[in-house]
């Protein structure tokens, strides 16, 4: 019997696998640079870096700026910048903070904190032609000169409202879109006039000095002729004569001003009777004094434009509210605030004066809370006065679910009432005591709001 006869093997059987695979070539495929995707693509890129990176690449890279400009834009488009050189947090050179903890694209929301003066100076060089709103504190003089030359040459068409301790004098370019200048703490000694303030800031409608002694020494205001709000606070500290005049000159360039707000512990209502003719244009008057030294006048002090008008009293003086000098012919919105609320005839009388046009009336405790303003029988009176009221807010001061009850009672045209609950336990009982239409809101520190519900209109 034969052998079996062994297949023959063929030559294809003994090739790799490779080479018995008859296939085309693969074909190149084009690679695609990063430079050449579109700024829209790049933005939605540049959209997922933390700030730091953003900054980081702007700094680097030139070829992506229009990109990069529209993702920052997108971004903090509005955004504050505080810029703090000499205060630096352990581990915390900069800080992003958002409204409510939300990102809302564009609003304003957002607060940009640097206490790294390097990353402010980058970020003003990449970035400054989009800031708006720049605040800078506490640097020395070497990098002041950094952060003038800088904001004279990056954001000198974008700011709008700038905040700085010292006297940029040294710009060259003007700012015509600044329309907010607040200086913090500014002292200068040896600077003898403001003078300038018109070259460099040509609109701007807002000024402020805030516990800044410059108002002391400096010579200010003859030639801003164009202010709509002045604020001038000197919270720890009084006004000399200089001061004084140039809070009138101000007023004396600018008829037109709409809002004053002045705070100082030797302001006097005398010194508002003496500068009358120039404060017949406001819309809004604020006030900070004692009230030991400011009622020191007979004169009847008469502003027909004024709508809102606020006086805070400094001092820890419980005396029943004096006899306010004031009359106004629009009064829309009175607040007073001090340590104790106390309320007397002549305050009841102011109110009956102003009571067809005043609509918002706030009265708060700052240092003895919880304390009921009314005392004999001014209550009714008070109720007698305010019947057209819309909104009270006596915040720090006592009220009973009585007193609540009649409050709501009488005053038939409120809308919102805030107040403190005498005791913790009131809160339940007046939700089971007043009327269904009012809607209840506990607001912190065991301050009420009581809302009245409107109701949807009836569809025929």
């Amino acid at each position: 019997m034969g052998r079996k006869r062994r297949r023959q093997e063929k030559d294809t059987d003994r090739m790799p696998q490779e080479k018995r695979c008859n296939h085309n070539p693969p074909e190149t495929v084009p690679t695609l640079r990063i430079t050449s995707i579109n700024d829209n693509c790049l933005e939605h890129i540049f959209k997922k870096l933390e700030f730091i990176d953003l900054l980081n690449m702007a700094d680097s890279s030139k070829c992506f700026k229009n990109a990069l400009n529209l993702a920052f834009a997108s971004h903090f488009r509005g955004v504050k910048v505080d810029i703090n050189s000499q205060f630096v947090r352990i581990n915390e050179l900069f800080k992003v903070t958002y409204k409510n903890n939300m990102l809302k694209c564009g609003t304003g929301d957002c607060t940009i904190s640097i206490h790294d003066g390097s990353i402010g100076l980058k970020l003003l060089r990449c970035f400054g032609h989009l800031i708006s709103n720049l605040s800078v504190y506490h640097c020395d003089e070497r990098f002041q000169c950094k952060v003038n030359r800088y904001i004279n040459n990056y954001c000198f068409t974008s700011l709008t409202e700038i905040n700085i301790n010292w006297y940029p004098k040294d710009l060259k370019n003007s700012f015509p879109n600044i329309e907010i200048v607040r200086f913090q703490d500014l002292n200068c000694k040896t600077l003898e006039a403001m003078d300038d303030l018109k070259t460099w800031c040509p609109n701007v409608q807002r000024l402020e000095f805030i516990e800044s002694t410059a108002i002391n020494s400096c010579r200010i205001g003859h030639h801003l002729s164009h202010l709509q709000h002045l604020k001038i606070r000197l919270n720890r500290g009084s006004f000399t004569e200089t001061g004084l005049k140039n809070v009138e000159n101000m007023l004396q360039m600018n008829p037109q001003l709409r809002s004053l707000s002045v705070s100082g512990y030797n302001i006097t209502a005398n010194y508002f009777s003496s500068i009358r003719s120039h404060l017949q244009s406001l819309e809004s008057l604020s006030i900070d004094c004692r009230k030991r030294t400011f009622f020191n006048t007979n004169d009847v002090i008469q502003l027909n434009a004024l709508k809102t008008f606020k006086i805070h009293f400094v001092d820890e003086f419980c005396d029943p509210l004096p006899k306010i000098p004031f009359v106004f012919n629009q009064l829309d919105t009175l607040s007073i605030k001090a340590c104790q609320i106390r309320i007397d005839t002549n305050f009841i009388h102011f109110l009956k004066t102003h009571r067809r046009s005043l609509i918002k009336l706030n009265l708060s405790n700052w240092v003895y809370p919880n304390f009921y303003p009314f005392y004999g029988g001014n209550d009714s009176k008070f109720h007698d006065a305010m019947k057209l009221l819309k909104k009270i807010d006596m915040h720090g001061c006592q009220f009973s679910v009585h007193q609540i009850e009649e409050m709501l009672k009488k005053c038939k045209s409120l809308d919102t009432f805030v107040f403190t609950p005498a005791m913790d336990t009131d809160l339940e009982t007046i939700r089971k005591h007043i009327d269904t239409e009012w809607f209840i809101v506990e607001r912190c520190f065991g301050t009420v709001k009581i809302e009245r519900q409107t109701l949807p209109a009836e569809t025929n």
